[in-house]
């Protein structure tokens, strides 16, 4: 079983790449896909920073996440070509299994920590709603998840 420190400092590290994976993956997309990446930058910048002032408040260090752009070129690489739907199955099963990971941290952590706990776990339920109703075609409403999410962290 991993400790607090190293959960926390694992969820940053994700939701800072996650943020990074989103924005590169805005620069190179059309304008309606583009906007919905740079939303789930959002969120991952969201969580990111409440991860942050968590970490500065259990004194747990916050580590510098210098290779986040250059893994995050290289997962858009990695996709270019590929369809929005093919996109959109790699990043179901990618927050899928984030997802699952968090919750099993999530159980494991001590009762103070559980408003960021759940807060980790929702904004990735909201990637995994997203991603699902894109491969449902339901473009239109894909973004009312993360927005949902986005409303209530505020």
């Amino acid at each position: 079983m991993r400790n607090e420190g190293a959960i926390l400092t694992g969820w940053y590290a994700g939701e800072v790449g996650g943020e990074a994976l989103f924005t590169a993956q805005a620069a190179t997309a059309p304008p309606d896909a583009a906007r919905k990446w740079l939303a789930l930058a959002r969120v991952e910048a969201a969580v990111a920073a409440r991860l942050a002032t968590v970490m500065a408040e259990r004194r747990i260090p916050i580590p510098d996440i210098e290779n986040a752009a250059v893994r995050a070129r290289q997962r858009c690489e990695a996709t270019a070509g590929r369809s929005w739907p093919e996109v959109m199955q790699w990043l179901h099963r990618l927050a899928a299994a984030a997802l699952e990971e968090m919750q099993a941290d999530a159980a494991t952590l001590p009762v103070e920590l559980e408003p960021v706990a759940k807060l980790v776990v929702d904004h990735e339920t909201a990637l995994v709603a997203f991603a699902q109703r894109e491969l449902a075609g339901d473009a239109a409403q894909s973004l009312r998840p993360v927005e949902a999410f986005l409303g209530a962290f505020a």
